[in-house]
């Protein structure tokens, strides 16, 4: 990797159980957290879990302290051992890139040199991982796709497989 930027790996079907809640809605915005493990500068995303409970609208998606509550329950029952290694959301049409107001969420809860941010656009089909690069972020175009990961294969795989339409 380069220097100050973390390696990525990613399970293969962990963007695609993104991209599956993403056509989950078209018009608002949703999200989730990405799970995984952090060794040295490798970052590994191996399972997620989708903010049910986060407010979205058309350009936006929040992790209110319900969706917080909702996510550290299931990470805490189901994956104690992985840590949060980012968050993942979509911009239904509007493309890739980190707005103002989610480079101040990655900044403000995402701040560890190796958490990610994925982005999903799913009217394009387009996608792309932000990281930290020094103490700026960047996208990063450069990942290893790992074989499907045996770990979210539970019930929160089936969660991002069958996501609750957010509500507005």
């Amino acid at each position: 990797p380069l220097a100050g930027v973390p390696d990525i790996c990613i399970h293969a079907n962990i963007p695609q159980q993104i991209r599956h809640h993403g056509r989950s809605s078209l018009n608002a915005e949703v999200g989730g957290i990405l799970l995984g493990k952090i060794s040295g500068t490798t970052t590994v995303v191996d399972a997620l879990i989708p903010a049910d409970k986060a407010t979205s609208g058309g350009t936006h998606v929040t992790f209110t302290q319900d969706a917080w509550e909702d996510i550290y329950k299931i990470k805490d029952a189901q994956y104690p051992e992985s840590r949060i290694v980012g968050w993942y959301h979509t911009h239904p049409g509007f493309g890739i890139f980190l707005s103002e107001y989610d480079l101040f969420i990655h900044r403000n809860f995402f701040s560890d040199p190796q958490q990610i941010a994925w982005v999903f656009d799913p009217l394009s089909d387009e996608e792309g991982c932000f990281v930290w690069s020094n103490s700026d972020i960047a996208r990063q175009h450069a990942l290893r796709i790992l074989p499907p990961s045996q770990e979210n294969l539970g019930s929160t795989s089936q969660r991002a497989d069958n996501p609750r339409a957010p509500s507005d």
